[in-house]
């Protein structure tokens, strides 16, 4: 017999081959049957906005998988295999990010950043933000908030904007007028407003955003893909259409743009003029030399643009077939159809064949009691929705859709709401009473001020000329937040839901009929039952103004403390943002040098008994002052679970994605 000594497949030369065999076998014929995980619905990426990391991240993802769960009819009643095995939608617990000190957590990583496998879910958490560099940590470290690795999620709350042009300029300015700044002015202790560096972080963030896309479209080129952005991260979703509209289509007809936006209390604002915006910002300059404000004009066709692309992605459904998702999702305990599915919860449009579904889909839910995006700098959609008018300059029909979520209005019927006459206090249409608790106007500090002034020369004007000031506010009496006119009424023409229901608060864990909450104690954060000592700095309750309560609670109102009422992870979050605001403070009072870190801020710091003394101060003072902190309704749609589950899991489309989660 010949043979090779070494073949190919063995080249180790201390061993022969004394011999070859080889045979084959022919196994009898068998079936065997095997579950098949039923398929996740699409992706779903969640945007942040500014000053955050994602608090509604875990709340909505919860519900959303609920909701889903029972769209698909998944839940355990419907399946023969219950679980994750059986494609049932379950949420990802994620590990613990900051310490109960408010320290970033040292020991999270890549690999433990989720906690467990036991997990089925379509949502992508996208975060974004902004790092200091040194440069930056020496200009503007003394204004905004910063961790101990010099980063803020999502950036300071000050630098949001309210038109997509403005993510390529320059930061806010602070400056107001010859000597004063904004702090002059400020009637929210809460809310600091310094000086921000310039704002292209937005525009990496939603570039990033738009090369996630490409990377799923990638994995499969027709996955339906919904955002579902909030507050500024609205601005960085649209802006990522933009961006991924121009990056090359996956095989040459998938663009790398989502099919579908939800889109939430967002600033993007077509109020037609705005004094305060305009001068605050006048530092900002177009290509053609034109400052401050972006025009109405340029906001509409910027939207239109928006819809324009987002129109396109209806096609989606010629590949995503009623046929292919019935095939996919097809389960013998129960009867799921995609066509009545899309049917119902879907939207028509030219675009879409005489057929209805949620690709090309642009869904805003807008909250008429969100006193962030009402300012009366911004006047997002968010706040007021798009008006009859402007659905028509936008070209929005057949890609537009909006909801309201108003205490005491249903959420899922279509119709119409009246910002006075559905409003649940029934105030005069037109009058001053449309906000509650009722708003501020500016008003001149001195003691901001001083904080925010840069040198002698100013701090002396600052305290010298305040009389004149505080006069002059006391008469113009400039309102905070803006109020609709007296015939503001928007359409509701998202789908209609079964059955409708109003929209609830939640704090601390308890839901609340009043969806427009009043004041949003910082105490009240702490962890309820916690043993403190005296001295501790979080020890004392604080007196809560009143004015801050609805119907019966107002009329008993008495004496009222900001008493714990939080979990330890709530206590560890007020921690770690008032550790960003003593980091600045510390920066503004000498405390520390500009320009490096701030070492007294940092784990395992020993700080000298001055320092101490100083801080303990500081944080009484925060939390005093915040004692009457207005609730902002900013986040109340999206931190509630029920609302994603009975809302958001019917707005977003359904096809097969074959992905794996």
């Amino acid at each position: 017999m010949m043979f090779d000594p070494r073949p190919p497949l063995c080249d180790d030369p201390k061993v022969d081959l004394h011999g070859q065999f080889a045979c084959s076998a022919d196994y009898p014929h068998s079936d065997k049957d095997t579950v098949q995980q039923l398929p996740l619905p699409g992706m779903i990426i969640f945007v942040h906005g500014v000053n955050s990391d994602g608090e509604w991240y875990q709340a909505a993802e919860q519900g959303l998988c609920r909701g889903l769960n029972q769209r698909l009819r998944r839940q355990s009643e419907h399946l023969v295999h219950h679980g994750v095995e059986g494609g049932q939608l379950t949420p990802v617990n994620y590990g613990k990010e900051i310490t109960d000190e408010g320290f970033l957590n040292p020991e999270m990583s890549a690999d433990n950043f989720i906690i467990d496998s036991g997990s089925f879910s379509p949502v992508i958490r996208f975060r974004w933000g902004y790092k200091a560099s040194g440069e930056e940590l020496q200009q503007y470290g003394k204004g905004i908030y910063l961790n101990e690795q010099d980063y803020w999620g999502g950036g300071p709350f000050a630098n949001g904007c309210s038109a997509l042009a403005d993510l390529w300029k320059e930061g806010l300015s602070a400056d107001l007028f010859l000597w004063t700044t904004i702090e002059h002015m400020n009637p929210f202790p809460e809310r600091q407003v310094f000086s921000c560096p310039p704002r292209p972080y937005f525009v990496l963030a939603a570039y990033r955003l738009a090369k996630l896309v490409e990377a799923l479209r990638q994995e499969q080129p027709d996955v339906p893909v919904t955002i579902v952005c909030h507050s500024q991260g609205t601005m960085v979703a649209m802006a990522a259409a933009f961006l991924g509209q121009n990056l090359p289509a996956v095989e040459g007809k998938f663009p790398c743009v989502a099919d579908n936006y939800v889109i939430c209390n967002s600033p993007y604002s077509l109020a037609q003029s705005n004094f305060s915006e305009n001068w605050i910002g006048s530092n900002l300059r177009a290509a053609d030399g034109s400052t401050g404000r972006v025009t109405v004009e340029a906001r509409i066709q910027t939207l239109k643009n928006f819809f324009e692309i987002l129109r396109q992605r209806a096609s989606l459904g010629d590949v995503q077939t009623d046929q292919r998702v019935d095939d996919w999702m097809a389960n013998e305990q129960h009867g799921f159809s995609a066509a009545t599915d899309r049917e119902t919860y879907g939207i028509a449009g030219a675009a879409r064949g005489g057929k209805k579904s949620s690709y090309g889909r642009v869904t805003v839910y807008c909250n008429p009691h969100d006193v962030v995006v009402s300012s009366i700098a911004i006047q997002g959609i968010g706040w007021r929705g798009l008006s009859g008018g402007e659905l028509l300059a936008t070209d929005a029909g057949g890609v537009y859709v909006q909801r309201v979520f108003a205490q005491g209005f249903e959420v899922g019927k279509q119709g119409s709401y009246h910002y006075w006459l559905d409003h649940w206090r029934k105030p005069g249409p037109g009058g001053q009473d449309f906000w509650f608790p009722d708003q501020k106007y500016a008003s001149y500090s001195i003691k901001q001020g001083k904080e925010a002034s840069e040198g002698a020369f100013a701090a002396v004007l600052t305290v010298g000329l305040a009389p004149v000031f505080i006069v002059l506010t006391m008469l113009f009496k400039n309102l905070t937040n803006a109020s609709r006119d007296k015939d503001w009424k928007i359409e509701l023409s998202a789908p209609d839901l079964a059955p409708p229901f109003k929209p609830q608060s939640l704090r601390f864990g308890e839901a609340s009929d009043q969806f427009d909450e009043g004041y949003a104690p910082a105490g009240e954060a702490r962890q309820a039952g916690k043993q403190r000592e005296a001295g501790d700095d979080y020890f004392a309750d604080h007196e809560i103004p009143r004015g801050g309560l609805q119907g019966e609670e107002k009329r008993l109102e008495a004496q009222r403390l900001d008493i714990a009422r939080g979990t330890a992870d709530d206590e560890a979050r007020l921690r770690y943002e008032q550790r960003a605001v003593l980091r600045a403070q510390a920066i503004r009072e000498k405390k520390s040098a500009a320009g490096k870190k701030v070492e007294q801020e940092m784990p395992r710091a020993t700080p000298s008994a001055d320092y101490m003394t100083w801080r303990s101060a500081r944080v009484e003072e925060m939390m005093s002052s915040q004692a009457g902190a207005f609730a902002t309704d900013h986040s109340t749609i999206m931190t509630n679970p029920m609302h994603a589950e009975r809302v958001l899991a019917y707005d977003v489309p359904v096809g097969v994605c074959n992905i794996k989660a």
